[in-house]
């Protein structure tokens, strides 16, 4: 039967898009696993299929559609003078959105300061009343910065889905055979890797952001994370 050695976390996730080849073992089991990640092409829109606490506002005459509700680029200026006179008045918090547009498209609450391929794309905002009902520990002095976070959340949320910047994951599950030559009695091992779990929706970095060790739980099964390491087949 084949062999695996347990080697260290970075050297597994080393360069992990190009060669897509992670070892997982669990060792109360015996259990190989190989980690599959791709993009998630199905992932849930975040501001169409999950529930937000800002709204986001775009004209409907730009070349960007982004947003939840859109206006007219007529309507446009006399919507603003309402908002900012809402902003002024304490009644809501808003900002504007920004726009990167080159071979790709990124956003952001910051500007990208580039003249040509950048500009405000939408404005994201929300009322007081919603935040105090939301947060029970925003008050009439704090309320604009949970405002802020959850607006810089959803955001980000919102552009990792953009870019694409979406990914699940496969395991496959090592099923061994070993055979044997009736001539000589050499035996040798042949490995099919069988579907076992897949998993999707995880936004940002698969690495840093969560789907590694969502993995690594699905190996360990009913044990411990512990008992899950990383391996690689040994050579022989």
């Amino acid at each position: 039967m084949k062999n695996y050695k347990e080697i260290e976390k970075d050297a597994a996730l080393y360069s992990w898009w190009d060669k897509n080849q992670i070892l997982l073992k669990n060792k109360i089991t015996g259990g190989i696993f190989r980690l599959k990640i791709e993009y998630d092409e199905g992932a849930w829109h975040p501001r169409t299929d999950c529930d937000n606490l800002c709204t986001i506002t775009s004209c409907r005459n730009n070349n960007w559609d982004i947003g939840d509700e859109h206006i007219s680029r007529d309507e446009m200026s006399e919507w603003r003078n309402k908002m900012n006179e809402k902003a002024t008045r304490g009644e809501i918090w808003q900002a504007p959105v920004y726009m990167y547009d080159h071979s790709g498209q990124t956003i952001s609450l910051s500007d990208f300061g580039d003249k040509w391929d950048s500009g405000i794309c939408a404005i994201i905002w929300v009322t007081k009343k919603k935040v105090l009902e939301e947060y029970p520990s925003a008050t009439e002095e704090n309320w604009k910065e949970f405002a802020k976070s959850a607006a810089e959340n959803e955001i980000k949320l919102y552009d990792q889905y953009i870019r694409g910047d979406v990914y699940g994951y496969t395991l496959y599950k090592a099923e061994e055979t070993e055979h044997k030559h009736i001539s000589d009695g050499k035996t040798w091992t042949t490995t099919e890797w069988e579907w076992y779990e897949g998993v999707g929706g995880f936004y940002g970095d698969p690495v840093d952001d969560g789907l590694v060790d969502d993995a690594i739980a699905m190996v360990a099964g009913n044990n411990e994370i512990g008992d899950v390491v990383f391996v690689e087949e040994e050579e022989n």
